[in-house]
């Protein structure tokens, strides 16, 4: 009886030691994975960066261009060049998240903050930031 008590301790101590392993290596494949999916993501990101074309920069260029010109001219109409602003900052927000290959529908909600019944309007707003600065369609 004493044989038989020692031999089921011995199987649940292995038993412990199986299930401990296997964990172990659950929470390795975790990390793992976890680690080559942002590296992937990190990778497609500067991808994108370096494949901006000229036209992007460009575009970008002419944009501040016109905002530094805007400042330098006296008294040129001061909220219409804060509005300027506010939109090339949004616009640059735009660019960004494009690159970064967020959806039209993600840009409207989180860039332009225009959810539910407002989403309509920020797709108009969206619209003219890319008549106003890219040219390019999302």
């Amino acid at each position: 009886e004493g044989r038989q008590c020692a031999l089921k301790v011995a199987k649940a101590e292995e038993f412990e030691a199986m299930k401990e392993r296997a964990i172990d290596a659950d929470v390795a494949d975790e990390l793992s994975t976890s680690i080559y999916v942002a590296e992937q993501q990190r990778r497609k990101e500067a991808e994108a960066i370096l494949a901006a074309s000229g036209e992007e920069v460009e575009a970008a260029r002419e944009a501040l261009e016109v905002l530094y010109s805007n400042d330098l001219q006296p008294e040129a109409s001061a909220s219409a060049s804060e509005e300027d602003a506010s939109d090339l900052e949004l616009w640059w927000k735009v660019e960004a998240a494009q690159v970064q290959g967020k959806t039209t529908t993600w840009i409207i909600e989180n860039i332009l903050g225009k959810k539910g019944r407002k989403f309509s309007e920020g797709k108009k707003q969206l619209e003219e930031l890319l008549n106003k600065f890219g040219g390019q369609e999302l």
